[in-house]
C-alpha cells in the first residue's frame, strides 16, 4: 500500500509540475501576442501616414487593403473604436504629401496621434477581457482536460517488433485496484491475482486476463480491457484473417504472399515473429487489410482491437478471447487450428509464461504462445495447458520485464491449479 501511494504522489507531483509550466507559457504566449498585434498595427499606420509604404496594394494585419487611404481609413476607423460606424465621405483621413514626402495639406496628417491613442478604454477593457478569455480556454483545454480524463498510454508508432527483449523502461501509466464486475463470487480470483502481482511487477504497469478454457469463463481480470500499444501481439489477429481467408475460398496456404507460400508467412509470423509477411498481408488492396483485419476482430467480440498503419492497439481481455475461440473451436477449421497452435508452441521467445509456467509444472505443462514487445512494451498471451485443465493468460505490460512476467505466469498457475 505505501509503495502504490508513494506511487501516487510522484505522478501528482509530476502533474503539478506540468501544469505550472503550462500556465506560464500560455498566459505568455497569449498576452504576448494581444500586445504584439496592438503594437504592429500602431507601426503600421504610422508606416503608412509617413508615405513609407508604397501607395498601391498593402497589407493591413491579415486583411487585404485596397489602397492606402483605404488602409488609413480602415486602421485609423478600428483604432477609433468606430469601425462600421460614421460616414466615409466625412470620416475618411485623406493626407496629401509633397514629393518630398511632407504632408502639406488635407485633414488631420498626424497619423502617430491616431496610432499612439489607439482604442477608446472601453475597447481597451473588453480586448483585454478577451486576451483573459483566450488564455483560460487555452488552460482549460491544455491542462484541465487531459488531467481530468486521465491521460493514455503513450501508443504505438509503428506495428513491427522493432525493441529488445531486455528489461524495459519505466512507465507512467497506473492500473485500476478494482477487477471488472462481469465474474461472479465464486469464480473471480482478481483480488488474490492482484495481491499476488503487484509486488512482482512493482512500479510497472500491467494488465491481466486469465480465461477457464473448459467453459470460457473468466478467473482473472485485472485492467483487462485497458488498451495497449499491441507490439507484435496483433498477428493472433492476422493469423486468424489468413485461416477466414483460406476457409472462404479466396485463398489457399500454396496462395503466394510476400515472395513465399501463405503457409510459409504464417509460420515465420509465429515462430520467429516476423513482421514482414504480416505488413505484406495488411498492405493489400492499397492497405485496406488493416480495416479488414479490423473488422474481423470486432466480429470475434474484440472490441478494443484496432489495427491502423500507426497505430496497431488491443488488450489482454482480447487476447484471452480468440485464444479461448482458437482453443474452442469456434473459428477456423480443425486443421488450420491446430497448425496455429502447433506453431505457436515452437514460437522461439519462451522467456515469458513458457519460463514461468514450467518452474512450477515442469513437464507436464505446455504453452502455445505469442509474444510482444516493443520500446516498454513486453506482452505474453498463451493458451497453458495442465494435468488439470487448460487456460487462456494474457499479460500486458508497460515498463517490465520478461523475468517478471515469468513469475507472474507461475503465481497465475499457482492460484488457478
Amino acid at each position: 500500500m505505501s509503495k502504490r501511494c508513494s506511487g501516487l504522489m510522484r505522478t501528482l507531483r509530476r502533474a503539478a509540475s506540468r501544469c505550472a509550466a503550462a500556465c506560464v507559457v500560455v498566459f505568455a504566449a497569449v498576452l504576448t501576442a494581444c500586445g504584439e498585434i496592438r503594437g504592429r498595427v500602431r507601426d503600421s499606420v504610422r508606416s503608412v501616414a509617413r508615405g513609407t509604404v508604397r501607395r498601391g496594394t498593402v497589407r493591413c494585419g491579415t486583411a487585404r487593403c485596397g489602397t492606402v487611404r483605404r488602409c488609413v481609413r480602415a486602421v485609423g476607423m478600428w483604432l477609433d473604436g468606430s469601425a462600421g460606424g460614421g460616414n466615409a465621405k466625412t470620416d475618411r483621413p485623406t493626407v496629401v504629401r509633397s514629393q518630398s514626402g511632407q504632408a502639406v495639406g488635407g485633414q488631420p496628417a498626424d497619423i502617430d496621434r491616431i496610432a499612439s491613442r489607439m482604442a477608446p478604454p472601453a475597447l481597451v477593457y473588453l480586448r483585454r477581457r478577451l486576451c483573459v478569455a483566450l488564455a483560460a480556454l487555452a488552460l482549460v483545454s491544455l491542462v484541465v482536460l487531459p488531467l481530468a480524463s486521465g491521460g493514455g498510454d503513450g501508443g504505438e508508432r509503428d506495428i513491427g517488433d522493432t525493441g529488445s527483449t531486455s528489461v524495459a523502461s519505466q512507465g507512467g501509466l497506473r492500473r485500476s485496484a478494482v477487477p471488472a464486475p462481469s465474474l461472479t463470487a465464486a469464480r473471480d480470483l482478481s483480488a488474490d491475482a492482484q495481491a499476488a502481482l503487484d509486488p512482482i511487477f512493482g512500479d510497472a504497469d500491467y494488465a491481466v486476463a486469465v480465461v477457464d478454457l473448459s467453459d470460457g469463463g473468466d478467473i482473472v481480470r485485472i485492467d483487462a480491457d485497458r488498451v495497449y500499444s499491441s507490439a507484435s501481439t496483433y498477428k493472433l489477429f492476422v493469423a486468424y484473417s489468413m485461416m477466414t481467408a483460406v476457409e472462404s475460398g479466396e485463398m489457399t496456404w500454396d496462395s503466394p504472399l510476400n515472395g513465399m507460400s501463405l503457409k510459409a508467412c504464417l509460420t515465420t509470423m509465429i515462430v520467429d515473429s516476423d513482421n514482414d509477411c504480416p505488413k505484406a498481408w495488411l498492405m493489400r488492396d492499397n492497405e485496406r487489410g488493416y480495416a479488414t483485419v479490423t473488422a474481423q476482430a470486432r466480429s470475434l467480440g474484440a472490441t478494443g482491437t484496432t489495427l491502423h498503419y500507426l497505430d496497431v492497439r488491443t488488450t489482454a481481455s482480447d487476447l484471452a478471447l480468440i485464444l479461448t475461440k482458437l482453443h474452442q473451436g469456434t473459428i477456423g477449421t480443425s486443421a488450420d487450428r491446430a497448425m496455429v497452435i502447433d506453431l505457436m508452441k515452437r514460437q522461439v521467445y519462451r522467456s515469458g509464461i513458457p519460463a514461468g509456467v514450467a518452474s512450477v509444472c515442469g513437464g507436464d505443462c505446455t504453452v502455445a504462445d505469442k509474444v510482444g514487445f516493443r520500446d516498454e512494451y513486453l506482452h505474453d498471451a498463451g493458451i497453458v495447458t495442465t494435468p488439470d485443465g487448460s487456460y487462456a493468460f494474457a499479460i500486458m505490460t508497460s515498463g517490465s520485464s520478461w523475468a517478471a512476467i515469468a513469475k507472474a505466469s507461475a503465481a497465475l498457475y499457482r492460484l488457478v491449479s
